[in-house]
């Protein structure tokens, strides 16, 4: 049942979008985007919501904004996409009539402040600067010149965890005050009740464990294959591994050739269907993520709506995440995931317990209502100030 949040009144506003990936993304940015945006249409549809792409992938995910009265999607005319984008948006925007610009992707137009337009910034992580050794080079500095100079344009600043708050003061010393913390909005789908039934294209094992999320080095999937290696074959639940790589996956993969354990692990790299996910989650066992940094960690989220018990990280983000009562590692010990494992397959009253309190804790803390309702005030006091 869904909790009700007073609305915000605000005066009628005209708000512009980078919706480049929007239209042509279809993983995490894309998605964060699509589900913001769609969020706000929905609770706030007094406003005009202008949408600017230099172009577009008509799909069964974009079609709603492209059919929404209060949706105008723009396209440039002559120019080229990735020029238009980058210099021409803000002559656009006062043609247009734009109060207010949110750079949705790390990223403004590089001149916006010609248009006199007001401008917010989503920065979503600083992942390039806190191991830039899984970046090319060339790939960071082109980051870093976007990134940095978006967050200083900009009026506010919208970072999706206090983690990726304090990043921005310490790589860019951004002012705390100018950068507000709210976190990315799940999918509804993993908020409404009941079983979901989405037929899915193999057999579910009896008991699992997931993993959700690219396979990267970063989010460090191979600490669960040295988990493994210490459990007892009681413990070892097939591992369902929703997401694909390639230089860490091969890594991965031979490691568990070398150990013997690749009977345990089931690859699934074409799941795009959120229903299907949900299905997944409330059917695992718990969700294990020992990712070494995230921007937000939004399947850790996406498990507590599901009433899925998490084990993940105690670091970054992840702990605001996982809230007080998921269970977090340190993500260098085997040892200590191989442990949290036993404890939650052992524990079957505090799986049930940490399920049912992490559930009520991510609808008090993430509920897409809550968090674009503080989009818009944010929205309204930029225009204001």
């Amino acid at each position: 049942m869904c909790r009700a949040y007073p609305k915000v009144i605000h005066k009628v506003m005209k708000i512009g979008f980078d919706a480049k990936r929007l239209y042509c993304n279809f993983t995490g940015l894309g998605n964060h985007n699509r589900t913001t945006l769609a969020g706000l249409l929905r609770q706030f549809p007094e406003h005009e919501y202008h949408l600017y792409t230099p172009r577009i992938v008509e799909n069964e995910e974009t079609r709603f904004f492209l059919e929404h009265e209060k949706a105008h999607t723009h396209r440039p005319g002559l120019l080229p996409g990735g020029l238009w984008r980058s210099f021409a948006i803000p002559g656009r925007l006062k043609a247009d009539g734009i109060e207010l610009y949110h750079g949705m992707s790390n990223e403004l137009p590089v001149n916006i402040r010609s248009a006199g337009v007001k401008s917010v910034v989503t920065i979503m992580d600083l992942i390039f600067k806190v191991y830039p050794q899984t970046y090319h080079w060339i790939d960071r500095r082109i980051y870093d010149l976007k990134f940095s100079r978006a967050a200083r344009q900009a009026e506010a600043v919208v970072a999706i965890s206090e983690a990726t708050k304090r990043d921005l003061v310490r790589f860019y010393g951004i002012a705390e005050e100018k950068t507000e913390v709210i976190y990315p909005v799940c999918n509804e789908v993993f908020l409404t009740e009941g079983k979901e039934e989405k037929p899915l294209p193999f057999d579910l094992p009896e008991s699992y464990f997931l993993y959700v999320g690219s396979v990267i080095e970063r989010k460090n999937l191979a600490l669960l294959v040295q988990a493994y290696r210490l459990l007892p074959q009681s413990c070892r639940l097939p591992v369902l591994v929703v997401g694909n790589g390639r230089k860490y996956k091969a890594h991965v993969m031979e490691l568990l050739g070398r150990h013997g354990l690749n009977e345990y692990f089931r690859w699934f790299h074409n799941l795009h269907d959120n229903r299907q996910l949900k299905q997944l989650y409330q059917n695992a066992t718990a969700l294990i993520y020992p990712s070494v940094y995230e921007g937000f960690g939004l399947p850790v989220a996406e498990a507590h709506f599901c009433r899925t018990p998490v084990i993940t990280s105690n670091v970054s983000s992840l702990p605001e995440a996982a809230g007080p009562h998921a269970m977090t590692i340190d993500p260098d010990e085997a040892g200590a995931l191989a442990e949290a494992i036993r404890f939650l397959l052992d524990n079957e009253a505090a799986r049930k317990e940490m399920a049912e309190k992490s559930h009520a804790f991510a609808w008090r803390q993430f509920h897409p209502r809550k968090l674009t309702d503080q989009l818009m005030a944010l929205y309204s006091k930029t225009l204001r100030d």
